[in-house]
């Protein structure tokens, strides 16, 4: 009799055990959406964060990679005697302390810009002195007519502009090479005007004999006006000497924007390369 009410409390408790188990399972299984919200949100996040560090890393990585490529290209690089002096390869990556490591070029020039009836002689020092930086000189006059001081003419003027600074490359090949260029800009006429000028120099020696350069300045001066002066050139070398014709723009705004001046015309000039 014993063993019998023992084997159904046994069998009670046991019954017990598995109804609790199965509700607890229940309750598990059937936990407030807002948890499982909360849960998805929290993984999006993360994943989100893992992400953006992976990007930001890769950012990094190229950068490194890009500033030290250009480091490289300057820091090696060597010119010939003059472009097609000897090959179609003026830039050449090298590590021989024994070549080139300089170059320049003098240009003379003479602009006409029809919708003013005017003209713009100029004279201009670039070089890199040792690879990769070096002074950007020009100086500048430009006339109305061809015969600036006839006082016979109603729109008579001129003015002299006078640039000085330097130029930093950014790298260099024969395809293709690029420079930005810092200098101050000093303007006088019947006023005086003196300002800063940023540019850039892109320069092409795509085929022997053909050279070609695109240069462009932005001059804020201390009145708060501005000039903006783009040259697109062709060139044709001869030995060290360079013939060009070329394209300019020249752009002169006051700081009122009440007086807009725009000229263009064209170009034509000798530069000898050194």
């Amino acid at each position: 009799m014993k063993k019998k009410i023992i084997a159904i409390i046994l069998v009670l408790l046991c019954s017990l055990s598995f109804a609790e188990n199965k509700n607890s399972s229940l309750h598990k299984n059937n936990q407030p959406l807002a948890f499982s919200t909360a849960y998805v949100l929290k993984s999006k996040s993360i994943a989100e964060a893992v992400t953006e560090s992976l990007f930001d890393a890769c950012i990094d990585v190229c950068s490194e990679v890009f500033v030290y490529l250009l480091l490289y290209n300057n820091l090696y690089s060597t010119y010939d005697e003059f472009p097609y002096a000897y090959s179609d390869n003026y830039v050449v990556l090298t590590n021989d302390m024994s070549q080139k490591s300089y170059r320049g070029e003098l240009e003379f020039g003479l602009s006409y810009f029809p919708q003013a009836d005017s003209y713009l002689a100029d004279v201009r020092l670039e070089a890199l002195i040792w690879k990769f930086f070096g002074p950007v000189v020009e100086y500048q006059f430009v006339g109305n007519y061809l015969t600036p001081f006839n006082q016979s003419q109603e729109r008579n003027y001129f003015y002299n502009r006078l640039l000085l600074g330097g130029q930093l490359s950014i790298f260099q090949t024969s395809i293709l090479s690029m420079s930005g260029v810092v200098q101050w800009s000093c303007f006088h006429s019947n006023y005086y005007l003196d300002g800063l000028t940023l540019g850039y120099i892109f320069r092409s020696y795509p085929v022997k004999p053909i050279v070609i350069e695109w240069r462009g300045s932005f001059t804020i001066n201390n009145d708060d006006s501005f000039i903006n002066e783009q040259t697109v050139e062709l060139g044709i070398m001869q030995d060290r000497m360079e013939m060009f014709i070329a394209y300019k723009l020249f752009e002169y705004t006051l700081s009122n924007e009440s007086d807009f001046s725009f000229d263009h015309g064209i170009s034509a000039g000798v530069k000898f390369h050194f």
